[in-house]
C-alpha cells in the first residue's frame, strides 16, 4: 500500500528523512503503520483519498496541492455546486485556507466567497 507524507519527518540513525507530499510504497506494513499511527504519514488509495489506521477520511491528496496555492484568488467554476465532495473541499480550503470538516462547510466557504466577491 502507498503512504504519503502529511509533514517533513526524520526517523532512524543515520536519519532517513521524507518530506511533506512524498509518496512511498515500497516500506512493510508496520513500517506504514509506524507513520500513519504517528500521523506523520496517511494511507493513500489509488482514487487519491487519504486516510488513517482505522480507514477513516482525513483527506485527499488535492488538499496538499491547495495547500501549496499562492495568495491569487481562487477561481471558482460556475457550476461548483455539481463538483465531487473531494474536490468541492479542496476548493473551499483553497479559499478559506482553513480545514473543511464536512460539505455543509464546504458550501457555506464557497457561497459566502461568492458573495463577497459581488459586494466588492
Amino acid at each position: 500500500m502507498k503512504i504519503l507524507f502529511l509533514e517533513d519527518y526524520s526517523v532512524g540513525t543515520p536519519p532517513e528523512v521524507f518530506t511533506k507530499g512524498d509518496i512511498v510504497d515500497d516500506r512493510s506494513p508496520a513500517s506504514e503503520l509506524h507513520f500513519v499511527r504517528r500521523g506523520k504519514a496517511a494511507y493513500l488509495g489509488d482514487d487519491g483519498v487519504l486516510t488513517n489506521q482505522e480507514g477513516a477520511v482525513i483527506g485527499h491528496i488535492d488538499d496538499l496541492a491547495a495547500d501549496k496555492d499562492d495568495d491569487r484568488e481562487v477561481e471558482i467554476p460556475e457550476a461548483w455546486l455539481d463538483l465531487p465532495w473531494f474536490t468541492l473541499r479542496a476548493l473551499a480550503k483553497k479559499i478559506s485556507g482553513a480545514p473543511i470538516p464536512d460539505k455543509v462547510a464546504a458550501v457555506k466557504v464557497v457561497e459566502d466567497e461568492l458573495v463577497r466577491r459581488s459586494e466588492a
